[in-house]
């Protein structure tokens, strides 16, 4: 049976974003696995059970699944050392507390990813700041409020290292949603990159559709273009029409 034009599309697209999902997270977390190569240095192993070949959930509520945890001890705009643990969960999920092996209890932080788009359920990451002194972090529980429901003891799967900040090329830089069809004029370009400049952008990232906006507003983007700065990247992208 031959797959229609638009699911062999949706099929694509589906594939490219779980490309997409699993290469940055493998580069930016850089896991490793004790019972496979060591692939990298960063990320220490901690729970020997975990497979990272082979994703599975710890269902700890109705609707509150956990896919795994992290120690970790970088002190970035996150705040301080937090163990951290991701969740499928739903929209409204309750506040939670960690339990610690010492039993210090400390609330937790939801974070919202923002691939989530306010959709029922979707992905977050939960913090607990570490209590002082606890060195070394293995295992843990997680409360409801009030103690209406505790956890089992749960692992921890990862340890990250404390690490010296990234130094950038560019302090600030921001990067625009896809621009496509007419609404958008050279005025409108030429007000978003001068305003941003004033406020200390140092590179614009645009995604624009070439087949689809004015004349105009690609001569806009090819002045920017010929000035020889750093301040605008355009990327074009293939735009795919079904016909019914």
């Amino acid at each position: 049976m031959k797959l229609k034009p638009r699911m062999c599309f949706f099929v694509s697209l589906l594939l490219c974003v779980l490309l997409f999902i699993f290469y940055p997270i493998q580069s930016d977390f850089q896991l490793s696995h004790l019972a496979h190569v060591n692939y990298f240095n960063d990320f220490n192993h901690v729970n020997d059970e975990i497979d990272r070949f082979n994703v599975s959930f710890t269902q700890i509520a109705e609707s509150l699944l956990l896919q795994f945890s992290f120690d970790d001890h970088r002190r970035g705009n996150m705040g301080p050392r937090s163990l951290r643990m991701l969740f499928l969960a739903k929209k409204t999920h309750p506040n939670l507390t960690c339990i610690f092996s010492d039993e210090r209890e400390i609330d937790g932080t939801w974070y919202d990813l923002s691939e989530n788009h306010g959709e029922e359920y979707g992905a977050y990451i939960l913090s607990c700041a570490v209590p002082p002194n606890m060195n070394y972090l293995k295992t843990f529980a997680i409360s409801a409020p009030n103690k209406e429901w505790i956890s089992r003891q749960l692992s921890v799967d990862y340890m990250i290292p404390e690490r010296e900040p990234t130094k950038f090329r560019w302090d600030y830089a921001i990067c625009s949603p896809l621009v496509f069809g007419p609404k958008y004029t050279k005025e409108h370009l030429v007000e978003f990159i001068e305003m941003n400049k004033l406020l200390g952008v140092q590179k614009i990232s645009i995604y624009v559709d070439k087949e689809t906006v004015s004349k105009d507003f690609l001569h806009a983007v090819t002045f920017y273009q010929k000035q020889g700065c750093d301040l605008l990247l355009v990327f074009t992208i293939l735009a795919i029409y079904f016909k019914n």
